[in-house]
């Protein structure tokens, strides 16, 4: 039996991710459903939402039901500021949740406007077929990427259309806090009065998971069959989501698209980037506010406040002057935050290149959320059983070096002596080197290859894992000099016809081999999520009799499947050191 509603006028833009029904308008002149549509009306835990029927260009029986701009905790505003996420508000009557929340509050020019931007953003979003069979349906949540410091649930590539036009699932997405908002550590100015907690992005990631284990049934969700997946930072949270003890039976399989796990600090490290954040932002409070910037241009520290504050709170005698900064640090603009903490830690890339300056803590003790770092937990096979799905395109590091004003080979040159890791033989094992092609191989071997190896490696050992390699580019996005590398699966993933470089790449042709390469892609994802199905080998580290080993997925024209894809270069990382 399946529930049917009206169906929806096609959108006039393609690249959206569906546009409302025609109807009436409120005073702001935003869509309102008819009250009459009751399969938008959805009661959650907080009180009750009212959705909105989405017609996308991919064929979705009976178009989508999506619910936007729910919030999954309370409003980050005064003391919550740098606290773990609360339980959400309750409302009272009807709450519109036609649109989306404001995403985290990023630099200039990351595709979100900035009236759309703000510190209290943890609002999440869940689409599903209008027309769905009855019963509890599977559940993918989506983490986006981002560096940590951008990206957004809004964002209409991530929409998972193709998912829902596929399969009856139940898709979600969330935002949540970023850049010094998420992944900036000032524990050492936490006092009783004032308290401050750390990983408050990670933390955000978990109270999406727990709303949904709540909540999700109420749109047709099955809690126990959630997939979380994520791509780039997204995969870190996923990764580490497999790590962390406090999620576990949260979800029940995973999906790790090009994860840089070892991108994880010491508290050490963390100590270090929140003081050169705090003194820059002394720095300017106590002079004019060009003194905060230039302080922190990656020149010498002023030899004011700053220190003398960090060092007596970590001393546990914080005096008037350090709750002064800890009131600043609960009242100060976001954007001024942000600029002074970008600016304060761009030093890192010269020092230590590759380096995630917002990223997550490995701390233990009480409240802690990621007592050990997640590439240690997961290559020792102590992860949460789930089945995994894991891989990276063929040369992760080629958009990097499009960016970096040093040359690349200056980079791995750098990357190896801040690491105290000997060239040879790592090097051995790149033939070409020091050519940008291949300098850029290493970069994206180190950041993400290497890793996610180890990662598939240890959880091979306790649960079912795959592992994929995405090879495919049109002519144009080879041509741009990219080919498949960090990101460029995303177009396959979620289809090319949702975001702007996508519906670029078949500017020189090859969109329906990218199609064909999407399909199999998406069908990847949704073969463990909802069919059950496996279409290739598992990836085991050593093959038992008639069993391959390190079988891994390569998607480009036509699918196949490889041994032990650059089994010299995998040998080359062993050891290897990474940044604490």
């Amino acid at each position: 039996m399946r529930r049917r509603g009206a169906r929806a006028e096609q959108p006039d833009d393609a690249g959206r991710d569906g546009a409302a029904d025609p109807g009436r308008h409120d005073a702001q002149g935003h869509p309102t459903p008819p009250e009459e549509d009751a399969d938008l009306l959805v009661t959650t835990e907080s009180g009750v939402l009212r959705g909105v029927r989405l017609s996308p260009p991919e064929r979705v029986p009976g178009g989508v039901l999506a619910w936007r701009g729910i919030p999954y905790a309370a409003p980050v505003e005064g003391a919550l500021r740098w606290l773990g996420p609360r339980p959400p508000v309750p409302w009272e009557g009807v709450r519109d949740a036609s649109r989306f929340g404001p995403a985290c509050v990023r630099p200039p020019g990351r595709g979100i406007a900035e009236e759309d931007q703000s510190w209290d953003c943890l609002t999440l979003n869940v689409a599903r077929r209008a027309e769905t069979a009855e019963g509890l349906k599977p559940v993918v949540v989506f983490l986006h990427g981002g560096s940590n410091s951008g990206g957004s649930a809004s964002y209409p590539l991530y929409g998972g259309m193709p998912f829902l036009a596929s399969d009856d699932i139940v898709y979600v997405t969330g935002n949540y806090r970023l850049g010094p908002f998420g992944f900036l550590d000032l524990t050492e100015l936490s006092t009783p009065e004032r308290p401050i907690e750390r990983n408050l992005g990670l933390r955000d990631q978990l109270a999406i998971l727990r709303w949904v284990q709540r909540n999700i049934a109420a749109f047709g969700g099955d809690p126990s069959r959630v997939t979380l997946a994520g791509q780039s930072a997204g995969a870190l949270g996923v990764v580490s989501l497999l790590a962390m003890p406090a999620a576990a039976g949260l979800f029940q399989a995973a999906v790790a698209q090009s994860p840089p796990a070892a991108c994880v600090s010491s508290p050490e490290a963390a100590r270090r980037r929140g003081r050169w954040v705090v003194e820059a932002l002394l720095a300017g409070a106590g002079g004019t506010d060009d003194g905060g910037d230039d302080a922190a241009d990656g020149g010498e520290l002023p030899d004011g406040p700053g220190p003398r504050i960090v060092e007596t709170v970590a001393a546990g005698d914080p005096g008037d002057d350090a709750i002064d900064v800890v009131e600043l640090l609960l009242t100060i603009p976001a954007r001024r935050l942000l600029e002074v903490a970008d600016a304060a830690l761009a030093r890192e890339q010269e020092e230590w290149p590759g380096v995630l300056s917002y990223c997550s803590v490995v701390a233990d003790g009480p409240g802690e959320v990621l007592p050990e770092r997640p590439l240690d937990v997961l290559a020792s096979g102590r992860g949460h059983a789930v089945p995994l799905l894991v891989g990276t395109t063929d040369n992760e590091g080629l958009v990097f070096t499009r960016v970096e004003k040093r040359p690349p080979e200056e980079m791995v040159e750098a990357l190896l002596r801040a690491t105290d890791n000997a060239p040879e033989p790592l090097l051995d094992a790149y033939p070409g080197f020091p050519s940008r092609r291949a300098a850029a191989q290493v970069i994206g071997d180190f950041l993400f290859w290497a890793p996610t190896l180890a990662v598939a490696e240890g959880h091979a050992r306790i649960a079912p894992t795959w592992m994929y390699r995405y090879d495919f580019a049109t002519p144009f996005i080879s041509a741009i000099g990219l080919g498949p590398t960090h990101g460029t699966d995303l177009m396959a993933t979620f289809g090319r016809r949702n975001s702007t470089l996508g519906r670029r790449a078949n500017l020189l042709g090859g969109g329906r081999r990218l199609d064909v390469v999407g399909g199999a892609m998406q069908s990847t994802w949704l073969d463990l999520a909802v069919r059950g199905r496996e279409r290739w080998p598992r990836f085991v580290v050593d093959g038992g009799e008639g069993e391959p080993a390190r079988a891994t997925l390569v998607l480009s024209d036509r699918a196949r499947v490889e041994l032990d894809p650059h089994a010299p270069r995998r040998r080359a990382w062993r050891g290897f050191r990474y940044y604490d």
